[in-house]
């Protein structure tokens, strides 16, 4: 008898263990979804691109929308996943910062 409620109890102690992991590991899970969403700033550049005079920098603002679908388009697609190459990284680093020398008007250097 002793033998079968120290199994019992050994095999809860096991199950439970388990079950506290799974659970550690979707909450480390929800915790980086959570920092990426809060991370990925798309809507600031949404609102670079609004503040342009549309009617009179017509060709700048396409190049912005060009550069902001890129960075978007990284943010949205490339970046889900646990490892990144560094060359898109990078690209999507240039993209940024060549939307904010549109935005400016200046020479920003890397």
């Amino acid at each position: 008898m002793v033998c079968l409620v120290a199994g019992k109890l050994i095999f809860d102690r096991v199950r439970f263990q388990k079950y506290v992991d799974t659970m550690e590991k979707e909450k480390s899970k929800a915790e980086l979804d959570f920092q990426k969403a809060q991370f990925n700033p798309h809507f600031l550049l949404i609102q670079s691109i609004l503040f342009m005079d549309i009617l009179i920098k017509k060709s700048m603002v396409r190049n912005m929308l060009l550069h902001f679908l890129k960075c978007l388009r990284y943010q949205l697609y490339e970046c889900n996943t646990e490892k990144i190459n560094i060359d898109k990284e990078v690209n999507y680093i240039k993209n940024y910062v060549t939307l904010q020398q549109i935005r400016m008007e200046e020479d920003l250097r890397w």
